[in-house]
């Protein structure tokens, strides 16, 4: 018996696993391995996300104080466009409207061809107190009379100079710059120009071996303020030359050491040592163009009274970017590809074969690329092809891999950018829009008309087709406008824009793009014309009345001239009861120079004051006009005496208020994205 139940224990004992319980035990272990593994997965996911997001934010906490401040330091404090022929006795003070503003939205439809550019002031301190100057980058210039690249004690103000600091440092600095706001190829570009604070005229002259000139400014003085300055042999060739023959400074590469006299070889890439902006001086009757002086602009450029600079900056031709001869932007590769490039980036200007401003841009066998003015649209034409950073022209040759000169990435902002948009609040309608929204010659039923719809725009030329063709429309600025593309376009311009800058077809036209206006005048092509397309509505007054022109007590019918409380009225010649005057120039269109005389206020032989649009009166007391138009006052807030009627003036302009910027952009690692919406105000209020 216990030997029985011995060998029973005996047989029950168990040295390893049954298969069942393997797999069972395995199973378990697996899946716990994969609990974790999916636990630790979406830890790491976590962790990245986090880590996007934080590094989205970090971005958008360097980005946003940066434009922030850009805006705040504009030299446009009040953004209201300039009519042409505007007195600095304006109603509105010149000094809150130095510079220029200018955005160009392109493609309505498109996000990556926006472009924003203005001037900027580090002592506009009304929004922030920072008045940091500007930095770039400055070179020093061989000095003709002293014979030296060395030392800012002789020279002191040069641009090397301009960041106070004795030493060479190849820095310079401004109180003022232009900003440069755009998107190329996924990467959001700020560039930078400086105004020089010293001597605005200061000009640098292409070197030609035994030709070399002196430098005199517009005030007939030397660089050390003496007048007249005797002639010298500057190459000891018994060749006088005077100052007033051409320009003291050129630009070298390196002085070859221990030579004498200083072999000093030339260089025609300037914006690879400047951050500078300057104005090439050039023939413009020449098919390509012969550089013979470059001159920085200064910071009395932004002054738009009528007589002060050489090359006031919110004239087009003188701004960075824009077309000395004709005025338009560049913002594309060519006038037939039309790929957006908005400026010249670092990487393109510091190219060996850019040269512009000192010389034209040329190929590698020295030919002229187009006429050599980069800046020419329709004449030069270069290659951007789609996903590409750098203008094929600029990018560098084979030895650089198409990345272009030396600074290249210099002017980068952010990268993997999405999208930057432009919008401008548009107050008729309560909303941000693009300029020139909407659609010309029939716009859609109910399609609102604000102050920036395409219907308003004052640089629209309508052309009458043959009979039974409906007309056509061409665009005199912008920055594809010769090859008829629409322009969305604000500018606040200046107010001595020549109507034909040089009697080559170009921009023909001295008024802005657009003004704001409280009550707009009777329409273009009606009897009594105004600036507005004969689609766009006329402005209603307080009273219910559709605003008009003034008419006196003995126009049929006489109720014509019974107003009531509220009414708004233009002022008009009183001789042109005919409305005689109107479209002086029969294009169709109207425009300031050849139409205004036909709105004014006063009976010859008085002058004829230059108040356009921007002034309207309001009766402040009901009563019937009197039989010749009374002097009108061109002060808001004066009152004048008219049959029994008494009108007040008031500015019918209205600013630009803000402008809403929408970045969008991306981090690469884990994939988040961040849409950045700044609500930008131009006012100070």
């Amino acid at each position: 018996m216990i030997n029985n139940q011995k060998q029973s224990v005996t047989r029950c004992h168990r040295s390893a696993f049954t298969l069942v319980e393997m797999l069972v035990s395995t199973t378990l272990v697996l899946l716990i391995m994969s609990l974790f593994a999916a636990i630790f997965s979406l830890a790491s996911d976590t962790v990245t996300l986090q880590r996007g997001i934080a590094e989205n934010d970090q971005r958008a906490r360097a980005l946003v104080p940066l434009i922030r401040n850009d805006f705040q330091k504009r030299t446009q404090r009040y953004v209201l466009p300039y009519y042409p022929d505007e007195p600095s006795t304006s109603l509105t003070m010149f000094g809150n409207r130095d510079g220029y503003l200018y955005i160009s939205t392109n493609d309505p439809d498109s996000y990556h061809d926006d472009l924003i550019q203005f001037t900027v002031a580090a002592k506009r301190l009304q929004q922030s107190q920072d008045d940091t100057k500007y930095y770039g980058k400055a070179k020093l210039l061989f000095d003709k009379i002293s014979g030296t690249a060395t030392g800012l004690q002789d020279t002191p103000l040069q641009p090397e100079g301009d960041d106070d600091d004795v030493r060479e440092n190849n820095v310079g600095a401004s109180t003022a710059a232009e900003v440069m706001l755009f998107l190329r190829n996924g990467k959001l570009i700020r560039r930078l120009s400086l105004l020089r604070d010293h001597q605005e005229e200061e000009a640098i002259q292409p070197r030609v071996p035994g030709k070399e000139k002196l430098f005199i400014d517009d005030e007939g003085l030397d660089e050390f303020g003496n007048p007249n300055p005797p002639t010298e042999d500057i190459n000891n060739d018994d060749v006088a030359t005077t100052v007033a023959e051409g320009g003291r400074f050129f630009l070298v590469e390196e002085i070859v050491p221990n030579t004498t006299p200083p072999e000093v070889p030339p260089t025609d890439d300037f914006w690879t040592h400047f951050d500078y902006s300057a104005r090439a001086v050039f023939d413009v009757s020449l098919t390509v163009p012969n550089v013979t002086q470059t001159s920085f602009i200064g910071v009395t450029a932004l002054n738009n009274e009528a007589s002060t600079g050489l090359f006031p900056l919110a004239k087009p031709q003188n701004r960075w970017g824009f077309n000395p001869v004709t005025g338009q932007s560049r913002e594309h590769d060519g006038a037939v590809t039309q790929n957006f490039m908005g400026r010249f980036v670092h990487a393109e200007t510091s190219d060996d074969f850019f040269n512009w401003p000192l010389a034209r841009s040329c190929d590698g066998t020295g030919s002229s690329i187009g006429n050599g003015n980069p800046m020419d649209v329709e004449n030069t034409l270069l290659t951007l092809p789609a996903g590409t950073d750098v203008i094929t022209e600029f990018n560098g040759g084979p030895t650089d891999h198409g990345r272009g000169g030396v600074r290249r990435v210099e002017d980068v902002l952010l990268t993997n950018v999405h999208e930057m948009r432009i919008e401008i609040w548009d107050e008729r309608l309560g909303r941000y829009v693009v300029p020139g929204y909407g659609r010309v010659n029939g716009t859609l039923a109910g399609e609102p008309i604000g102050d920036y719809h395409i219907d308003r725009c004052l640089q629209v030329v309508e052309v009458e087709g043959s009979p039974g063709t409906d007309p056509t429309y061409t665009y005199t600025y912008g920055p594809l406008a010769s090859s008829g593309v629409r322009p969305h376009v604000f500018d606040t311009w200046h107010p001595n824009v020549d109507f034909d800058l040089d009697a080559q077809v170009d921009m023909n036209e001295d008024q802005p793009p657009y003004i704001a206006y409280d009550f707009y005048p009777p329409r273009q092509n009606d009897l009594q014309r105004g600036p507005s397309s004969p689609r766009a509505p006329q402005s209603i007054s307080p009273s219910g009345k559709i605003a008009s022109y003034w008419r006196d007590s003995t126009t049929s019918p006489p109720t014509t001239s019974s107003y009531g409380v509220g009414d708004v009225v233009f002022a008009r010649n009183a001789v042109t009861a005919d409305y005689d005057g109107w479209d002086a120039d029969n294009n169709g269109s109207f425009e300031w120079t050849a139409d205004r005389a036909a709105a004014q206020a006063l009976v010859p032989p008085v002058p004829l004051p230059s108040q356009g649009f921007q002034i309207a009166y309001r009766c402040v007391v009901a009563g019937n006009a009197g039989a010749t138009a009374p002097v009108w006052p061109d002060t808001p807030g004066r009152q004048v005496l008219d049959g029994t009627v008494v009108w007040e003036a008031f500015d019918n302009r209205r600013p630009l208020q803000s402008v809403r910027m929408t970045i969008r952009f991306k981090d690469q690692p884990s994939g988040q994205i961040r849409q950045l919406t700044m609500l930008l105000p131009l006012t100070d209020d």
